[in-house]
C-alpha cells in the first residue's frame, strides 16, 4: 500500500499534467467525478460547446435564452445582437439549480414584490481586456453586461453566482452603433418590459417566471 508521500506526488503529477485550472475547481472536478462518474461520450471542447449550445436553445414558457436584439449603426442600418432572455435565465435557474431556486423563493418570502413595492433591478456593465491590455488595437475586447435584484441582499451581490450575464459583445461592434453602450443598455432595460406592453409588465411576467 503506498505511503502519503507516494500519493501526494502522484496527486500533485496529475495536477501539472492538465492545463491550469484552481486548486479549488480541479478539487471540485475530482469529487464530482467521484460522485457521478465521467459524463458519456465525447468530453473535448466542441462537446462541451454544443451542450452549452443545447441548452441556450432550449425553448421554456419565454422562448430559448439566447435571443437576438435589433439594433442600429451610426448610419440607421439594422445589426442583430445576441443576448439571454432574463426571464428564460431565471425560469432555467429556478428549475434546475436546487440551491438558488431555495434562495429565490425564501427572499421572495421575505420581501414579496408588488405594484406597490416592486423589486429593483440592478445592471452592471464592464469592459474586459482578454490579452494585452497595452495593444494598439485588442479586437478580443469586448462589454459584459450583468443584471441582478437589490432585494437579493449585499451578501449576495457581493458572490458572482447572484449576478446573471445579460450580454456580452465586441466592443468594436458597440463603438459601431449609434450613441454606443448607451443604445445597448437602452435596448436591453427594455427587454425586461416587454409583457403587456406596458410599465408593470416586468412585474406580471416575473410574477409567472416563481408564480
Amino acid at each position: 500500500m503506498e505511503d502519503r508521500a507516494t500519493k501526494l506526488r502522484k496527486l500533485n503529477a496529475f495536477r501539472r499534467r492538465l492545463p491550469h485550472c484552481s486548486a479549488s475547481a480541479l478539487s471540485a472536478i475530482i469529487a464530482d467525478v467521484k460522485e457521478h462518474a465521467i459524463p458519456e461520450g465525447r468530453t473535448d471542447r466542441k462537446a462541451f460547446r454544443a451542450a452549452r449550445d443545447s441548452q441556450n436553445g432550449a425553448l421554456t414558457p419565454y422562448g430559448p435564452i439566447l435571443q437576438a436584439l435589433v439594433v442600429y449603426d451610426k448610419h440607421d442600418k439594422v445589426k442583430e445582437m445576441t443576448y439571454a432572455n432574463p426571464f428564460a435565465m431565471l425560469w432555467t435557474a429556478s428549475a434546475e439549480c436546487n440551491s438558488f431556486s431555495a434562495f429565490f423563493l425564501q427572499q421572495l418570502k421575505d420581501k414579496p414584490p408588488s405594484i406597490e413595492k416592486p423589486w429593483h433591478l440592478v445592471l452592471y456593465s464592464d469592459e474586459v481586456t482578454p490579452g494585452n491590455p497595452l495593444a494598439t488595437l485588442n479586437k478580443r475586447k469586448f462589454h459584459a453586461i450583468y443584471w441582478s435584484f437589490l432585494e437579493f441582499g449585499l451578501n449576495a451581490l457581493s458572490r458572482e453566482e447572484a449576478w446573471f450575464c445579460i450580454a456580452t459583445e465586441y466592443s468594436t461592434l458597440v463603438n459601431l452603433l449609434s450613441a454606443g453602450l448607451s443604445q445597448v443598455i437602452a435596448k436591453l432595460l427594455m427587454v425586461f418590459f416587454f409583457c403587456r406592453g406596458h410599465q408593470y409588465g416586468s412585474h406580471w411576467c416575473l410574477a409567472q417566471v416563481w408564480g
